[in-house]
């Protein structure tokens, strides 16, 4: 997570959204950079929860989303290809935990979308775009943590279980494809 006080901005950046990439290419711009394996991708409630009632007015809340699919397939390259982990299957993984799956719900509270913009992971571009408008400078980002994917197949009965628990996360992200990779719930204010 990346805050700027002085632009009333965080980013919210979720496990396999390019979170590394963004860390390590723009945290320089922000004054608060929560970061480390354990704290860097605080979801809606943990933030709403911990780090709002600090904050002495309301920060604008962007976030990157991706195919949920995608996104599923990713996250269980990202353990399988760690040496120390257990192996598991994909389909006994994505029973673990289906909140943990869910990237709409990590990025809301209170059953409501807590973010104001959401950008497309396979359009980055419109992302920095944003970030370079907001800090009025070019902003390029490194590619890092790229995990290979480790011909992770999904069954059909994967299929249907991450339809069956991800319904709210495959329409939403339509709407984001829809809107052209850029969901602008609430309009950005930008601070004199």
């Amino acid at each position: 997570m990346l805050v700027s006080h002085k632009h009333k901005l965080v980013i919210f950046t979720l496990e396999r959204t390019a979170s590394q990439s963004i860390h390590s290419g723009i945290s320089n711009l922000f004054d608060v950079c929560i970061d480390g394996r354990k704290y860097r991708h605080i979801n809606a409630s943990e933030f709403a929860h911990y780090i709002e009632p600090f904050l002495s007015t309301k920060y604008y809340k962007i976030s990157i989303f991706r195919e949920p699919i995608s996104w599923c397939i990713s996250g269980y390259s990202k353990i399988i290809s760690h040496p120390f982990e257990r192996k598991i299957s994909f389909n006994k993984w994505l029973s673990l935990d289906p909140n943990w799956i869910s990237q709409y719900n990590r990025l809301s509270y209170n059953k409501q979308f807590y973010i104001d913009q959401v950008f497309d992971f396979n359009k980055l571009n419109l992302f920095t775009d944003f970030i370079s408008s907001v800090f009025n400078t070019k902003i390029l980002l490194p590619h890092f943590g790229k995990t290979e994917q480790k011909n992770v197949a999904p069954t059909l009965s994967d299929l249907e279980y991450i339809h069956s628990h991800l319904d709210k996360d495959i329409n939403f992200y339509k709407s984001i494809v829809d809107a052209g990779g850029e969901l602008i719930i609430n309009p950005y204010q930008s601070t004199p």
